[in-house]
């Protein structure tokens, strides 16, 4: 039951379908693009976490879409990759370090607000990810 809760909350976070059948995912091409599919999955999945706890942000379209393009090895996958090919035990634990580390594990839509407001201010990755609602 965790692994199936885990693995919902992954697709939902990464934005990205996840697969009900029993057919097996199709081989990567390397270890190094399907790092590069999780790194980019994880940082998809940190602004899509703050974006869903906190109203006042919105995901930025051109943010994701220059994160994917700072990744041309995933472009030469050839289709091969997709959420079932991303371990998702890693990427659930990776998401708990992350609300951990950022003081945000358990913390209210407020920590989760200040918390994407300062990632955008910063202009970090997560950040570029970001931007604050029109009102």
């Amino acid at each position: 039951m965790k692994k199936m809760v885990s693995s919902g909350l992954v697709c939902l976070l990464s934005l990205t379908a996840c697969s009900t059948s029993s057919e097996a995912p199709k081989p990567a091409a390397s270890p190094a693009i399907e790092e590069a599919f999780f790194d980019y999955t994880l940082e998809v999945g940190k602004a899509r976490l703050l974006q869903r706890k906190c109203p006042e942000l919105a995901m930025n379209f051109d943010g994701l879409m220059a994160e994917l393009r700072s990744r041309p090895q995933l472009v030469g996958s050839q289709g091969r990759l997709s959420a079932d090919s991303i371990d998702k035990g890693r990427l659930a634990d990776a998401f708990d370090r992350f609300e951990k580390q950022n003081g945000l594990y358990r913390a209210d839509q407020s920590a989760y607000c200040a918390y994407g407001k300062k990632q955008i201010a910063a202009k970090t990755r997560t950040g570029r990810l970001l931007q604050l609602r029109s009102k």
